[in-house]
């Protein structure tokens, strides 16, 4: 009796300090801006017209396509309803862009339906929808210079390959233009088209994959040219290419057959890397290939299939080119790089000469999970077609964005973010729904490369939860220790790591999770009970030292989310405040936030802090900064 009535008095007297709490205004960090035409996210489609001397643009983030003049203006606009995302590394682009004489169609594909819609975007287009024909549903299309669909596919039958061309007539049926026989050397396993493009005069190619099939060693690749001429396809050749991969998975930018190779130096048995994902023609008679990731290399090659130039250029989510004929003789060459929401313009070496629009700076409507470095603030952003990772200077400045999936089989996992000392990278960990632990830490290093994961085990899930879920399953201490309540076939453990993924320690199983942790290495959890938060102080070693209780009535819905600035703050869901502990994590200070308008705040969704006092703030529509006192 007498223990419950001192914690009693104990709470009420703290109750009635906190019940002065003060007020605490927020300044903007960032401003989501008014987007315009000229901003690009996701870049997937680009096509030049030379008669309009503009740039189409499908910008897949933002479902729409844009017209760009020459100049970088952004001209025109059209919405495009996406009825799914693109794949990341587009064999063949769907929908496509393409265009005629001065009339520019986006030519959505619907494989299942074996049709094509033709939607007129700008110039005098006739908009219609034309059926393929049978065995030609997973064909690539295209327009030629009279404004007819072209369709090319490839056909197996037994030991046979044909590639068929088929071109539209005027009573809107297709009709097959071309019937090339055997265009892959007797090979009729796991055969793809990979790209299909025509230019003004008339010269078409085609590439064409054999890949994934366990049965080769290598992948081959094709690229078939030939001349349109008044509806008839003439002079076809073909060439083919061979694509391999060393040990760590790296490309190598050779072209000969090595099934001697295979296995041994180094070569994998099995490698599976495309070439001719995107292709465009030059006025000169060049055919320009770069487009899948895992290809990261821009090639020139001459009219007779000749490799003439090779360049290492990424193209982190595969890419499209286009070629802008120019008055003065010449041209222009444009490529999107989508992850990087941009379209470059480049030469023939590979160069970057100029842009076309803008990158979408940010778009803050969902972030996620904030996290402060030295330099540079990070937020986790959930965008209509995926999350990514924002970069921002300590002023505000947006510096990069970077496209960020979950692991593959952690789709609706949350995202958790947290810097180290150094503040060269940052950590991203993913819980799943249904489990107390992270099932993955990876590492994303200050320029918005990847690094490598924590550890290099799959996801588990251990079905052993029976706590509530922890606040904090990622913390960065002061030490340099990465702390990760981390979900293994035993249950979740709280173990701590080096920065470089080295295991130092596993903590003892009672310990659910990490809410800071100080210099000399010991660190305090918060857990939730019937009677609101409590507190639990642990030594290095992680052995109990003393308890704090936040006497707040909450619930397993409730949080507390941290932040380490010069001392440890802390959102505190139940009362939608702002409280402040000392080193011995005793809470001395509660404050109500308001925004730069006045209102008061009543949702934070992530917070973070630097070691000169600025918190950070997630709101469900920007990120805010508070200066602590």
């Amino acid at each position: 009796m007498i223990v419950r009535l001192v914690s009693l008095v104990f709470c009420l007297i703290l109750c009635a300090m906190l019940a002065t709490a003060g007020e605490l205004h927020t300044e903007l960090f960032t401003e989501t801006p008014t987007l315009n035409a000229n901003e690009l996210l996701q870049p997937r489609v680009i096509f030049a017209n030379a008669a309009t001397n503009r740039c189409y643009i499908l910008d897949s983030g933002l479902n729409r396509v844009i017209a760009v003049a020459a100049d970088g203006r952004a001209v025109m606009a059209w919405p495009y309803a996406d009825e799914g995302a693109m794949p990341a590394d587009p064999l063949l682009p769907s929908p496509a862009l393409a265009g005629a004489k001065d009339a520019v169609y986006l030519l959505r594909i619907d494989r299942t339906q074996r049709q094509v819609d033709l939607v007129a975007l700008d110039g005098p287009g006739h908009a219609r929808t034309i059926t393929l024909p049978d065995g030609m549903g997973n064909g690539a299309v295209t327009l030629d210079d009279t404004d007819r669909l072209l369709v090319a596919a490839l056909r197996v039958a037994g030991t046979k390959t044909t590639l068929v061309v088929a071109r539209e007539g005027e009573d809107g049926v297709m009709t097959p233009i071309l019937t090339h026989d055997n265009p892959c050397d007797d090979q009729t396993k796991s055969l793809a088209l990979t790209g299909f493009t025509l230019s003004n005069d008339g010269r078409l190619a085609l590439g064409i994959a054999q890949s994934g099939d366990t049965a080769y060693s290598f992948t081959r690749s094709w690229l078939v040219q030939g001349t349109l001429h008044d509806g008839v396809v003439t002079g076809i050749k073909t060439t083919h290419r061979f694509s391999l991969l060393d040990a760590r998975g790296k490309v190598l930018d050779r072209f000969r057959a090595a099934q001697a190779l295979t296995g041994r130096n180094g070569f994998p048995v099995k490698p599976c890397v495309p070439l001719f994902t995107a292709l465009a023609l030059t006025p000169g008679g060049s055919i320009i290939s770069a487009g899948h990731t895992l290809d990261p290399f821009f090639r020139v090659y001459g009219s007779e299939g000749r490799l003439l130039l090779s360049r290492p250029r990424q193209a982190i989510g595969g890419q499209t080119l286009t070629v802008l004929p120019v008055k003065e003789g010449g041209f222009r060459l444009f490529a999107t790089q989508p992850a990087q929401s941009r379209v470059e313009e480049v030469t023939l070496d590979g160069r970057i000469i100029g842009e076309l629009g803008r990158p979408v700076s940010f778009l803050l409507t969902h972030p996620l999970a904030l996290a402060a470095a030295p330099a540079a603030v990070y937020a986790l952003v959930k965008y209509p077609d995926g999350l990514y990772l924002l970069r921002f200077a300590r002023d505000g400045r947006f510096l990069w964005a970077r496209a960020t999936p979950p692991p593959k089989g952690m789709e609706n996992a949350t995202p958790f973010l947290d810097t180290v000392p150094s503040g060269d990278h940052v950590l991203i960990g993913w819980r799943q729904p249904d489990t107390a632990g992270l099932g993955w830490v990876e590492t994303v290093m200050d320029d918005g490369t990847p690094g490598l994961p924590l550890w290099p085990e799959v996801y588990v899930k251990s079905g052993l939860l029976t706590t509530a879920l922890p606040q904090t399953p990622l913390v960065v201490g002061e030490n340099g220790r990465l702390y990760v309540l981390r979900e293994t076939k035993d249950g979740s453990r709280v173990q701590a790591f080096s920065v470089s993924g080295a295991l130092l320690q596993q903590l003892p199983p009672a310990i659910q999770g990490v809410f800071t942790v100080a210099a000399d290495g010991s660190f305090g959890t918060a857990g939730v009970d019937a009677d609101g938060f409590t507190i639990t102080r642990f030594t290095r070693d992680g052995v109990s030292h003393g308890w704090k209780r936040v006497p707040r009535p909450a619930g397993l819905d409730d949080r507390l989310l941290p932040a380490c600035a010069k001392g440890l703050w802390a959102w505190l869901t139940a009362t939608k405040s702002l409280v402040h502990f000392d080193d011995t994590l005793t809470l001395v200070d509660e404050s109500s936030l308001y925004t730069p308008e006045g209102d008061r705040i009543d949702q934070v969704q992530s917070i973070a802090g630097d070691r000169e006092n600025r918190l950070y703030l997630a709101l469900p529509d920007r990120i805010l900064l508070l200066q602590a006192p």
